[in-house]
């Protein structure tokens, strides 16, 4: 079966990483918690989510995902997993950082990428991260997929952000780009956030629209 529809996960309070009962394809989990879309967990590869919090019994919590040999599918709801970030990032990584640090990383890019791209009709009511958008939703995919421009993005946000610092008298300062905002080690030699991020908003350049309604859902 390339796609599964609604996997059970049954929580009891203390568990917060589960075992699916197929491998699948990278990015595609598609987690419903409560019949709200969840974004709170990450893809622990090959078969394994992990949730921030221990769900509990009276939780119903439902994941549907494309299995590991369907090839070419783009992501469901994260725009990117730590192991994608491996693959795409332009670092060598012959020191490749912790999965959790990855993931905090990825949680802000979506943060700045949603803050710089403004405004679209999302694709679900339930939806809190802008992408997928209704122009987004293709009818032969089980899912609005997230456009892999967007994935893309992500991945060299993080490089950016990872970069480093080029040495000297070191402080913390903290500065934004519209909604979003960010504290970061600076020295008279690093190069400031907007100038490090311009990579970034190029490759979104396609897909920012500051005008029109967002709905928001927290």
């Amino acid at each position: 079966m390339p796609y599964i529809q609604q996997e059970n996960i049954t929580g009891d309070g203390s568990a917060t990483e589960f075992t699916l009962g197929q491998n699948f394809r990278n990015g595609t989990c598609h987690i419903e918690y409560n019949g709200r879309l969840f974004y709170e967990y990450r893809e622990v590869s090959p078969n394994k989510v992990k949730f921030d919090f221990a769900p509990s019994a009276d939780d119903l919590v439902k994941v549907s995902y494309y299995t590991a040999n369907e090839s070419g599918r783009l992501n469901a709801v994260r725009y990117l997993t730590p192991k994608q970030y491996l693959e795409l990032s332009d670092s060598e990584n012959q020191n490749p950082p912790e999965d959790d640090l990855i993931e905090k990383k990825i949680r802000e890019a979506e943060m700045f990428i949603d803050s710089f791209c403004g405004f679209w009709e999302k694709a679900a009511d339930t939806q809190q991260l802008l992408f997928p958008r209704i122009v987004d939703i293709d009818n032969e995919e089980k899912y609005p997929p997230i456009p892999k421009e967007i994935t893309k993005a992500t991945a060299l946000f993080i490089d950016m952000m990872m970069s480093g610092n080029n040495g000297g008298n070191e402080e913390i300062v903290e500065e934004s780009i519209g909604n979003y905002s960010y504290k970061k080690s600076t020295s008279a030699q690093t190069e400031t956030i907007d100038d490090r991020l311009l990579p970034v908003k190029t490759m979104l350049k396609g897909f920012r629209k500051l005008t029109g309604k967002m709905n928001i859902n927290l």
